[in-house]
């Protein structure tokens, strides 16, 4: 709790604002991080800070983030405080997380704001793992078919590849059939 608080403290001073729109609990799948489930939900957790910091207005929507171990982030959906949920969510991924089948479900039946980062596989640019050329549109169109998606993050470190992801977002089609076994 006492963490939350200095992190959302420094910041609102670093960013010269009263308020954040959105602080996310970062990767509770993270069992280094977050060892005890139960210490971060209490009362003397990250959350109630947030939950406390919410009703100062300080903070106007709760989140979590995780990357990994998708069952870990079910009983903090269930806590009902959490308002939007960011998961690594891409065609290789779903093999390994199926955080679409199981976080995202859970999150859509509250409807909570769901946001798929990873979209292409890791970090933007030449570090991605998916953007090739043979991957690429076809990662973006998995993410953007993802059932209840509020957001979809590629990130993107030059013009040139925001470009290429304006492009390939209007020319966006849903993945047929045959497209989605290939990948799936």
């Amino acid at each position: 709790k006492q963490d939350a608080n200095w992190q959302v403290q420094e910041s609102l001073q670093k960013l010269q604002t009263d308020y954040l729109d959105v602080v996310h609990i970062h990767n509770v799948g993270r069992t280094d991080r977050f060892p005890d489930l139960d210490l971060l939900l209490g009362e003397d957790g990250a959350l109630q800070a947030l939950k406390d910091l919410k009703k100062k207005g300080v903070v106007r929507h709760v989140g979590m983030t995780c990357h990994l171990r998708p069952k870990r982030a079910l009983p903090v959906i269930e806590t009902g405080e959490i308002e939007a949920i960011m998961c690594a969510a891409n065609f290789v991924d779903v093999h390994n997380y199926d955080f679409e089948g199981t976080v995202f479900t859970a999150a859509a039946k509250r409807g909570m704001a769901i946001v798929a980062m990873k979209i292409l596989g890791g970090a933007s640019g030449d570090g991605a793992l998916l953007s090739g050329p043979d991957h690429y549109e076809r990662a973006v169109r998995y993410a953007l078919g993802i059932p209840n998606l509020s957001v979809a993050i590629m990130g993107m470190k030059s013009v040139p590849e925001l470009k290429k992801a304006v492009a390939t977002v209007r020319a966006y089609r849903k993945l047929d059939e045959h497209e989605e076994m290939e990948l799936t």
